[in-house]
């Protein structure tokens, strides 16, 4: 899982072959505009990290200690 906050990670994350893009809006990319973008769509859009808990718990992946 690759998380970054504009549309050159997810395309980064792609071409790395990471098995999950996640963009979060807390750079200068709106939610909006990483969730439609025409190129570098990800899997999953956030407003915060502070959600990334949250979706490993939906995606059943274990979290970090």
């Amino acid at each position: 899982m690759y998380v970054g906050d504009e549309p050159r990670d997810i395309m980064a994350a792609t071409k790395a072959g990471y098995g999950a893009k996640v963009a979060v809006a807390t750079g200068p990319a709106t939610f909006g505009y990483l969730r439609d973008h025409r190129e570098h769509r990800p899997d999953f859009v956030m407003n915060s990290m502070a959600e990334l808990i949250d979706l490993l718990d939906r995606l059943g992946l274990p979290d970090e200690q």
